[in-house]
């Protein structure tokens, strides 16, 4: 039997934009307007000064533009940049079991590389809603247990969804979207620490996702090599990050009625960025409550 990224690789490459259902469709619309307007907000916000400032030093580029303002750069600059922005406001969608934020990391990857590729808007509207899609059935396998031990699987689990978002925009085979998820295991990150002194990084997650599946998929297009067992191994995502031994981790959600079941269905957008009095804290850098799980 094929492994799990194999089987996930198998259903993106072949998935269409025909494949989606109406509603699906209708989703991934308000999820793309949702992402844009968020950037937009954080454009002159502290956050979006300073990351729009580090990916210009980055190197320079054309590919990709950089949400509300005339800066055009590589497609993974631009895509760290429109992704970081869409966060830093904690106004992004979360899938409501998994709470991961799925929808700014897969934007950003989709705009930026929909641009590169000169995509249609049926290609970019297909991808996102794969890499939505099958970043939550990756955190289907153990929902919250990545929060528990101080991951943000929205930096980590975006990862994976973001590479396939690039991958299936970049038109790759189902072999080389496997070796891409592999690839994407060695870069997939993102710790909480910041929630003990309210600094910038957490939002650089959906970011930092959106360029690391950019690059997960360039470099498996160029083949090179990632493991294919890379969820489901002993070494790993999901042995290395959850480190209760006795959660009885679940792969069959990962795929099980992948394609007529849509899990991102159950994902929220959020009226106001705060969860309860017990899990908000006040961001004395930005001025306002942020949403803290």
């Amino acid at each position: 039997m094929a492994g799990y990224s194999e089987q996930l690789a198998h259903w993106c490459a072949n998935l269409k934009f025909s494949d989606l259902p109406a509603d699906v469709v209708a989703s991934t619309k308000l999820r793309v307007l949702d992402v844009i307007g968020l950037a937009l907000a954080a454009v002159d916000m502290p956050t979006g000064k300073s990351v729009r400032a580090a990916a210009n030093a980055m190197g320079t580029g054309n590919d990709g533009r950089v949400v509300g303002t005339g800066e055009r750069l590589s497609a993974m600059q631009a895509a760290l940049a429109n992704g970081t922005m869409a966060q830093a406001l904690e106004y992004d969608d979360t899938h409501n079991e998994t709470v991961i934020h799925i929808s700014s990391p897969m934007v950003a990857t989709a705009l930026a590389v929909g641009e590169m590729v000169n995509a249609s808007g049926e290609q970019v509207l297909t991808a996102i809603a794969a890499g939505n899609e099958l970043t939550c059935r990756i955190g289907l396998v153990a929902p919250q247990q990545f929060h528990k031990v101080g991951f943000h699987p929205s930096g980590v689990i975006g990862t994976f969804g973001t590479t396939y978002t690039a991958a299936k925009l970049l038109g790759m085979t189902p072999l080389q979207m496997r070796n891409a998820a592999g690839i994407a295991g060695s870069q997939a990150s993102g710790i909480l620490a910041c929630w003990e002194d309210g600094t910038q990084s957490k939002f650089l997650h959906p970011g930092w996702s959106a360029l690391s599946g950019i690059a997960a998929a360039l470099l498996a297009r160029a083949e090179y090599t990632g493991p294919a067992p890379v969820f489901e191994s002993r070494f790993g995502l999901f042995a290395s990050h959850v480190q209760d031994k006795n959660y009885p981790l679940d792969f069959a959600r990962m795929t099980s009625k992948l394609g007529a079941t849509w899990e991102s269905r159950n994902t929220s957008f959020k009226p106001y960025p705060v969860a309860d009095r017990k899990s908000t804290r006040l961001n004395s850098s930005h001025g306002y409550i942020s949403y803290a799980v």
